[in-house]
């Protein structure tokens, strides 16, 4: 991904870094964690480097260590609609990916509980943000109107209607 960012013109002029976060936690593997935070990483992820990370996470995590991950939520409708354009016009995104040539997963709470619960992490808090509901190339023309309906909605982090924000949040547990 820093590679398809520095061929972008517009980020010139910042200077970007790699750390492979299975190296860094496999080095320090002396230290233990008491909280560890993945921001806007799993999506970007191979199965096979995901296995790794999490194997990785698990050892260096102290026991009841927090591990605090963010995710793009699958059921959001603004993904639904993107899935839907997609399947229907055999393009390849109506949502275009924010670094061309990466691939951009996203996940169900449900099934990322059951597989952090497989490294002993028991998921127990989410909360779900950024409630756009207007799709793209739309969003660009109402874009005052899709702020304000995603301010407006940000009240239904923790509802049952959480399901229309774009994101979540998720916070786990290590198990002792």
């Amino acid at each position: 991904m820093i590679e398809q960012c520095k061929k972008n013109k517009e980020l010139e002029k910042f200077q970007f870094y790699s750390v492979d976060p299975v190296d860094y936690l496999q080095e320090n593997k002396d230290k233990k964690f008491d909280i560890i935070t993945c921001m806007g990483l799993f999506e970007y992820l191979s199965d096979d480097y995901t296995e790794k990370l999490m194997v990785a996470i698990t050892d260096r995590l102290s026991d009841n260590g927090i591990l605090i991950a963010t995710f793009p939520n699958y059921w959001s409708p603004y993904r639904v609609i993107d899935r839907f354009y997609r399947k229907i016009t055999g393009s390849e995104s109506m949502v275009p990916p924010y670094t061309p040539g990466v691939q951009h997963k996203e996940f169900k709470e449900s099934e990322t509980k059951n597989k952090w619960g497989d490294y002993g992490i028991r998921l127990n808090d989410s909360v779900y943000y950024n409630f756009r509901l207007i799709p793209k190339p739309f969003d660009k023309m109402f874009k005052s109107i899709d702020l304000w309906i995603a301010r407006c909605l940000q009240k239904l982090s923790r509802s049952p209607l959480r399901f229309l924000a774009t994101a979540m949040v998720l916070k786990g547990v290590k198990n002792v």
